[in-house]
Parts: C-alpha cells; structure tokens; sequence
C-alpha cells in the first residue's frame, strides 16, 4: 500500500508496550497488536500501585489504532494501521501487515476488557462489573462481561450498555463506558491525556428516542458534568488521566436484544449440541443465545479441491428441507425456534468428477 511522506511523533511508530510475536520472528514480527495481557496488567496496577504495568498496559493499546489494524507493526514504518478506513481495503490491498480476520472478536474483547478495567482502576472499585474467563488460542485470553449487572457508584443495577453511535464527544482523549440501570444511564468519560478536557457530549436520539425535546436531571458522581441534559447535549470536564462519572435519571432504556440475550439459562442448553462428522470433516453445533437467537451452524472442512457444491438436507418439525451452497467455505445456518427440541440432517456434496456422494443422518438435540 502506498502513502504519502508524513512527520509524525516517535511514539506512533515504537513498539514500546507490545511484544514480538516468538524469538523466531521477531524481526519482522517485532510488535503484536493483540496485547491481551494488557488489561490484566492494568487491574493489577490498580491493585497493587505498580505504575510500570500501569504505564505497559496503556502504551500497548492507547493511541494505537482506530479501527482493526492487522496483526502486528512489522518492519516497515508506516501509521496506515492507524486509519479508520485500513481494514476496509479490499483483501489483496491489504499489504501492510498479515491480516487474520480470526483475530477480529479476540481483538474486541481486548477493547471492552481495558474500557472496563480502566473504569475500575479510575474510580477505584466503585465502577466494577463482574466477569467470565475466555480462553482463546494461543496467548488471547480475556474476560467476558456483559451478562450479569455491576456496581456503579453504589448502585448494583448496572448493566453495560454499548451500542454503536451511543454518543459523540469533542474530545479523542475521552473512552466512554456506557451502562443502563432501571430508569436511568450511566456514563463513565475517561481521560487518557495529561491535559483537562472540557467538552460537549451528545447523546444519539436514534439510539435514545426518549431524549428528544426533554430536559434530564445529571448526577455527578466524579469529576465535574452539567446538572441537566437538554435535547441530548450536556458538558462535562474531565481532570487529566482522570474519570468523570455521571447518571441521568429518569431515562429509561429499552435494548434492542440485551434482556433476551442475558436471560438465557440453564434449561436452554442443548444436551447434544456439537458433532464430528467424517464426511468432509464436518461439523455441527448449535449456537444458543437462549430466548435472543438459537442457530445451527453446520460447516464443511473440506474445500474447493474436493467438493464443487455442498448441500445441506434437514428435518425441523416433521418437514424436510435442502439448502444448497455453491461455493467454498461450504456452511449452514439454520434458525431455531425455541420449542425445538431436535434437528436431523445430512450432508451430500459433488466432487470434481461430478459424483454425488453424502453423509449419514446426525442429530441434534435438546
């Protein structure tokens, strides 16, 4: 990819606070941008007053990018991986770093994890949501939170709430956390500069329609924010490295999917919810966001040097039906609803000689 010239600050271009992918590659694999260690290090800076992890943990992610930026700074010197548009390229444009669409989610949850952890670390505790361990590939462990309520400034209703285009700031310095209580939200501004920031917010009446025309009363609890909110807008000021917390009462949030998703259970499990089939390498599982979303995802292993074409042939409810998939990656989705309680399927594909050859019937089931 080309670029024109540019002078930019030394720090943009040091791998300071990240690490070389293995002793091996080090040398064009010098600086990784999934730094999964990075929230970790910031919860126990937090803890223990260590300001080396503190200072590691915030130069491995804090001005790094503005949208996905591959897998690592490799040899070259550039700052295109910083660009809201880099992973936006077309695949074979995309010749700055490797590229690894795998890393997309593990890479998210980097994000919301330091979003979190920085909240925590800020208002010493008094932000604080409870968390599960995901164990990823390799060395892309996080944590995962989202699905039972936390603490905000004593208040235990809290339930984070991040949808897109929540909100707009005047300020790069401010992460926001956003999250909704019973009848009102909660918003945490956290600034990442040495400097005050005092700037607008302005809440996103697509996201919020209560806001229109009417006046919120703000309660501030850290840092310094307007007492109302007036047709979305209010000001807040945030001391340097500091948090500004507030919640702006009577505001009722309506989520679009989040109760449905959080009110999965137990009971929801399927007790045979993944196969292994030898046709194909396929595979079967099922996908249980509970009273939110159930899916099968069946997919083949095998490619396009095998299979021409790969069909799908299942039984919901005593009706049999086919879906056909022309192209590699040969793979399925098949919505559930919630009263299903067994999925019966095979799997057939069309080899390069033009035979059909296919699998045994699999079930899935409740």
């Amino acid at each position: 990819m080309t670029a024109p010239e540019e002078t930019v600050p030394a720090w943009r271009l040091s791998e300071i606070g990240l690490t070389p992918e293995s002793s091996g590659t080090m040398s064009g694999h010098r600086a990784i941008f999934m730094a999964n260690y990075a929230p970790w290090m910031l919860r126990l800076a937090a803890l223990t007053g260590d300001r080396l992890l503190h200072d590691v943990a915030r130069a491995a992610l804090v001005g790094r990018y503005r949208n996905f930026p591959g897998y690592h700074i490799n040899t070259a010197r550039t700052t295109i991986y910083e660009r809201a548009d880099y992973p936006l390229h077309e695949h074979k444009e995309l010749s700055v770093n490797s590229f690894h669409y795998n890393h997309i989610w593990p890479h998210m949850s980097i994000l919301v994890d330091f979003l979190v952890t920085d909240a925590f670390a800020r208002s010493g505790g008094k932000i604080d949501f409870p968390s599960h361990y995901i164990e990823g590939y390799a060395y892309l462990q996080s944590k995962f939170y989202g699905d039972v309520a936390g603490k905000f400034y004593g208040r235990d209703d809290a339930v984070l709430w991040m949808p897109r285009r929540l909100l707009k700031t005047g300020s790069v310095e401010l992460n926001t956390l956003s999250a909704r209580g019973r009848d009102r939200l909660y918003l945490a501004f956290a600034n990442q500069s040495t400097e005050a920031v005092t700037t607008e917010v302005a809440l996103n009446p697509a996201v919020l329609p209560q806001i229109s025309g009417r006046t919120f009363r703000i309660k501030t609890l850290a840092g310094e924010a307007a007492g109302e909110l007036r047709h979305g807008r209010m000001s807040v000021t945030v001391a340097p490295m500091g948090l500004t917390a507030v919640e702006i009462e009577d505001l009722t949030i309506t989520p679009k999917f989040q109760d449905r998703l959080v009110g999965a259970k137990a009971a929801d499990a399927w007790s045979r919810d993944y196969v292994e089939m030898p046709f194909g390498g396929g595979r079967a599982m099922i996908l249980n966001f509970g009273p939110a979303a159930t899916t099968a995802f069946v997919y083949l292993q095998a490619d396009d040097t095998k299979f021409k074409d790969a069909t799908l042939t299942y039984q919901l409810d005593g009706v049999e039906q086919t879906v056909k998939d022309a192209a590699f990656p040969f793979e399925f989705t098949v919505p559930l609803a919630r009263t299903t309680t067994a999925l019966k399927f095979r799997l057939s594909g069309t080899g390069l000689d033009g035979q059909v050859t296919q699998s045994d019937w699999v079930t899935l089931q409740k």
